[in-house]
């Protein structure tokens, strides 16, 4: 799936998402270096769509997290909230980019207005 560049328009602060990911192995067309909280900054895309979101990931487990492994990952939208909290349940899936590359794919598992503990 080819996904197009991420938007950046201006929103409300974001609400906390927690998400099971799974990241591609090098072989099968992933990173090849891990991904650290704090650092990583990927493109979010509802799966079948190709419209992109900006991500900060705050946390994950484990950090780092390797390709092709499976974790973690607490997260806030940069600057699409508002566009996208109606559609952000328990329950969606969602792929994760880096630039026009699908690296990973997730599902969220729950979604809070306060950074979890």
């Amino acid at each position: 799936m080819k996904v197009r560049k991420v938007s950046s328009q201006p929103s409300i602060p974001s609400a906390w998402v927690t998400a099971r990911v799974v990241f591609k192995s090098t072989e099968e067309g992933g990173r090849s270096t891990p991904v650290e909280a704090g650092t990583y900054r990927p493109g979010f895309h509802f799966v079948g769509e190709t419209e992109g979101y900006g991500l900060n990931v705050e946390g994950l487990n484990p950090n780092p997290l390797p390709p092709g492994a499976e974790g973690t990952m607490v997260f806030q939208f940069i600057a699409s909230w508002a566009k996208v909290r109606h559609r952000i349940l328990p329950g969606t899936p969602f792929l994760l980019s880096e630039g026009p590359k699908v690296v990973g794919l997730g599902e969220v598992r729950s979604v809070s207005d306060e950074a979890p503990s």
